[in-house]
């Protein structure tokens, strides 16, 4: 057992969040590149808002292909700065125990990158979709669109909740002498 406290202090990056981040940050500059360099033959008006079975039904300024990659941005921040919060202060699915506590937030961290590339995919696949329909394709986003996304997101979530509850059981006999279960 480990001196280190890890519901008080985060664990390192495990190889996977960093593999996590590496793909969120080539999409964000990916989302970046494709937006500036089709920004200046874009029509005044472009797709900006789909309805549920796909199609476009609300138009804009050409400036908001940039919203896209911002609000990417913006997420891969938040969650970043989120990593490195007090472990104590997220909300676990199980009871945060010394024993369990390195490899739960190892697990949150890698849950939040893992859905960070699943939208910031979606968002670049939908900027493609408006740039694309501006420039005079057919179609929208198509009539799976929604049912992958639902699929892809409640895919992780679940995924993540059975390695959770697989790493939740505590080993009780690492405890010292003058410990209880309420030390935990």
């Amino acid at each position: 057992m480990t001196n280190i406290d890890y519901r008080e202090v985060a664990p390192p990056a495990t190889s996977l969040e960093k593999q996590f981040k590496l793909v969120n940050t080539v999409l964000i500059i990916a989302m970046v590149v494709y937006a500036i360099t089709n920004f200046a033959s874009l029509p005044a008006e472009i797709p900006m808002h789909f309805n549920a079975i796909g199609e476009a039904d609300g138009w804009g300024n050409k400036a908001i292909v940039f919203v896209m990659p911002g609000i990417c941005i913006f997420l891969f921040f938040m969650m970043n700065i989120i990593g490195t919060l007090k472990p104590s202060s997220y909300n676990f699915p199980v009871p945060l125990t010394k024993e369990n506590a390195k490899r739960q937030v190892e697990l949150a961290r890698e849950m939040m990158q893992g859905l960070n590339v699943a939208i910031f995919a979606m968002f670049f696949y939908i900027l493609w979709r408006m740039v694309a329909i501006a420039k005079g394709a057919t179609g929208g986003l198509g009539t799976g669109f929604m049912i992958f996304l639902i699929a892809l997101i409640f895919g992780i979530l679940g995924y993540y909740m059975y390695l959770v509850n697989k790493a939740k059981s505590v080993s009780y006999t690492h405890l010292r002498a003058h410990e209880t279960e309420a030390d935990l």
